[in-house]
């Protein structure tokens, strides 16, 4: 129960919380000095009931007995008259005069208290505790074990029937009375909670809303500004004219900004996870080769550190689950990466099994077995948390504290759960047990390759970007000229109208963000003009939120791209949409036979030591920028890394790249 100064403490012991839970009903607690107040106070306890009459709980008012009045009306009572309430334990309640300031304190060992408590139910003619003697009558008050009690001076008394009435009448007021002023009070105390919860629910839920839109806020600001960056420094970097010292310069910047955007993406991702804006997207997967990719790519980290890393699936285990596949493997890269990183020597063991018992529906289970250093019995539950990092985490590595938050809050999301256990100096044993289905088959996406232009024997495809951000805008003209198409720039959506009347364009680039008219409204407007339902509208968009793109592609728009922008992505949409043929860079040399015959020796050393390091430590980003370099040299045998690069096939890039410098 929560106290004024904000400490909770146990009322499970006390008189009235006992007695309340004996009798499920209205109760008024013993007196009792506040621990807070220093006063003297009584607790209104009233039970708590579901509509469907479960007992739920209490709701407890502290009564300070101080401020209590019945507010019994002077005039109903002759002068000298007395009345109040008195407790089982011969405390003082209330009392209608109280010129010897004896509320609150005890008076049982006094004449008058002393015959109530005896009597309890009935009359008597007693001295008050301020000499007088009166008549006095006394009733039960069961809710409040306390006894009321009502006296009139005995002179005043001239006929039994004055007195007959005197009881049936003040004994029935004025324990009516505290009856409903306790009911009252409690009643009110309830109306009062009742409106704070509801005011501290709108609020929550304002705040939720506030929390959405600031999230929504910065993954526009952060990731436009990174669009611009990364697009620029890759646009650069294929430049032949660049001279090799600023190329440098530019893979700095690259790989710099690539690690900005992992560290804000885990902040967003676990930023949707609290906001509870999380989705699932499964679809078919082929299960071995997801597992299979992520151990091997594994494996060169593992090689590096000394670490053996092994794979263990039983026969039970399907090849083709359906299932959020980016999920899945984005959990067991964290698991099986944080066993290398805290893993000095010995091995880290991935298991896939089907148990036996695992019920109607198909349950699989991961287990990441380690022998590193371990984590103490009391961090084994805080290393879920969001920013937490065990002693040993905050001194081996940077980053946020967020991978295993994020595996965790993905594996309940597909269903699952994941567990821990460890021994300081022994090892840990990371378990993921997850619900799947079944499926025949997983279709496979075809892989992308860059495109160098417009394929020959095609109209002159006119594309208008609609664009307020002037980096964003150059980036994007510079990647549509260079393949063949024309452009327009427009600023914002009122631009884009104009634009689109005047200058008919086949496909529109359209950020939804945008000052003047955004694009939502301008795709709306767009579409309601004549030869506008025919235009062609993708939409770029720096929201992490899934729902956004639910609402862009109500507003009108065919496509919705993340930022910052994937030049081959960027293609594969206009492709998809317009229907536009490009000519594109090498075909697909991904295969292992090819690979280990493609050619690395003429390569610059230092290039080939560049990409060895970027290999081994399974950098994409490092790995793509020298590719890049090695693309000005060589555009076929590039794309044959690309290939390999997108098959997540490190060991075979770090092969040809050290068999190159040996």
């Amino acid at each position: 129960m929560p106290q004024p100064g904000g400490k909770p403490v146990s009322v499970a012991k006390t008189e009235w919380f006992r007695r309340a839970l004996a009798q499920k009903r209205f109760i008024v607690g013993k007196p009792f000095l506040g621990p807070i107040t220093g006063k003297m106070v009584a607790v209104l306890v009233e039970p708590v009931w579901s509509t469907d009459q479960e007992f739920r709980g209490f709701v407890g008012l502290p009564l300070d007995l101080e401020r209590f009045n019945p507010r019994v009306p002077e005039g109903s009572l002759p002068e000298g008259a007395r009345f109040g309430f008195i407790s089982s334990d011969g405390i003082l309640i209330w009392r209608n005069v109280d010129e010897e300031k004896l509320i609150g304190k005890y008076v049982g060992d006094q004449t008058g208290p002393k015959l109530s408590l005896q009597i309890r139910d009935g009359e008597a003619e007693t001295i008050g505790t301020d000499g007088i003697s009166r008549y006095y009558a006394f009733a039960p008050v069961p809710e409040a074990d306390w006894v009321v009690f009502a006296g009139i001076p005995s002179r005043l008394i001239v006929h039994k029937v004055l007195w007959t009435a005197l009881r049936n009448a003040v004994i029935a007021v004025a324990a009516l009375s505290v009856i409903g002023v306790l009911l009252w009070f409690l009643l009110r105390r309830i109306d009062i909670a009742e409106h704070d919860l509801l005011r501290t629910r709108d609020a929550a839920e304002a705040a939720n809303r506030a929390k959405s839109v600031f999230l929504a806020n910065m993954s526009h600001e952060l990731r436009t500004p990174l669009n611009a960056i990364l697009g620029f420094a890759e646009l650069m970097a294929r430049d032949e004219s660049v001279p090799e010292g600023q190329r440098h310069n530019l893979e700095t910047i690259a790989r710099s900004g690539h690690h900005l955007l992992t560290l804000i993406n885990d902040i967003l991702e676990i930023s949707k996870i609290e906001a509870g804006r999380l989705t699932l997207q499964p679809a078919p997967c082929d299960l071995t080769e997801l597992v299979e990719t992520v151990v091997e790519a594994m494996e060169l980290r593992a090689r590096q550190a000394g670490l053996a890393v092994r794979l263990h699936m039983t026969a039970a285990v399907p090849h083709y689950i359906r299932t959020d596949a980016g999920k899945l493997r984005q959990i067991l890269i964290n698991l099986l990466a944080n066993a290398v990183k805290f893993t000095a020597h010995g091995s880290v063991d991935l298991d896939v099994a089907v148990p036996a018992d695992g019920g109607d529906k198909p349950l699989l289970v991961f287990v990441v077995r380690d022998t590193g250093v371990g984590i103490a019995a009391n961090e084994l539950e805080s290393i879920f948390r969001p920013f937490y990092q065990t002693e040993q985490g905050a001194h081996a590595s940077e980053g946020t504290g967020l991978g295993l938050t994020i595996a965790r809050q993905y594996a309940q999301l597909l269903g699952g759960e994941l567990t821990a256990t460890s021994e300081l100096g022994t090892g840990s044993v990371f378990t993921l047990r997850l619900p799947v289905a079944v499926v025949e088959s997983a279709a496979q996406a075809p892989p992308l390759h860059r495109v160098l232009g417009v394929a020959d024997g095609q109209p002159r495809w006119r594309v208008l970007i609609v664009e307020d951000r002037p980096d964003n805008q150059r980036l994007l003209e510079q990647l549509m000229q260079r393949v063949g198409f024309e452009t327009h720039i427009a600023n914002n959506g009122e631009e884009a109208l104009a634009a689109f009347a005047s200058w008919h364009p086949e496909f529109i680039w359209m950020d939804m963000r945008m000052p003047v008219m955004d694009g939502y409204q301008a795709t709306r407007r767009i579409r309601a003009l004549p030869g506008g339902h025919l235009v062609k509208i993708a939409a770029l968009t720096a929201s992490a939120f899934r729902e956004d793109r639910e609402s862009i592609l109500a507003a009108g728009c065919d496509e919705v791209l993340a930022k910052p922008l994937e030049e081959e992505k960027l293609f594969d949409v206009m492709e998809r949409l317009l229907g536009v043929r490009f000519r594109y860079a090498a075909a697909d040399t991904a295969g292992e036979d090819v690979a280990f015959v493609l050619d690395l020796t003429r390569l610059p050393a230092d290039l080939c030591h560049e990409l060895a390091q970027a290999a081994r430590q399974l950098d994409v980003e490092a790995t793509e920028i020298a590719i890049d370099r090695i693309r000005g040299i060589d555009s076929a045998l590039a794309e044959a890394l690309t290939a390999l690069l997108r098959s997540y096939r490190f060991d075979r890039i770090l092969a040809l790249s050290e068999a190159a410098v040996t």
